[in-house]
């Protein structure tokens, strides 16, 4: 081989033709490190567009669940879910079962009405 890299990194990798089988294989190069200097730092995180949001990395949905459901009690929200839609038409999802998942939840229902609003 030439000695020719393909990638900048200190660890890179060539795919090289077989000898006469018409397959591939992968040779795997290590650059020999000079003597007194230290490896280049790379900051690839500077390379990535991502947005800047407030939310946590982690979900933490076990901690955070029982504080949300803690909120909604406080706050009365299904309560007010409730008196807002008191003179609503009654709405019924006509399925039954069995569900792929075990028992129904709000999964099971928005999947039939999305798959309803996109056939029909």
């Amino acid at each position: 081989m030439s000695g020719a890299r393909l990638t900048p990194y200190d660890l890179y990798c060539n795919i090289l033709p077989l000898d006469g089988i018409g397959g591939c294989r992968t040779v795997t190069h290590q650059k020999p490190k000079k003597k007194g200097s230290m490896a280049k730092s790379i900051d690839l995180k500077s390379t990535i567009n991502l947005p800047r949001t407030s939310f946590p990395m982690k979900a933490q949905l076990p901690e955070r669940e029982p504080q949300q459901l803690a909120q909604w009690e406080a706050d009365k929200l299904y309560q007010r879910i409730l008196e807002a839609r008191k003179n609503a038409p009654l709405f019924v999802l006509h399925d039954g079962p069995p569900y792929p998942t075990g028992d129904i939840h709000l999964g099971t229902g928005l999947n039939k009405i999305c798959k309803d609003m996109v056939v029909k």
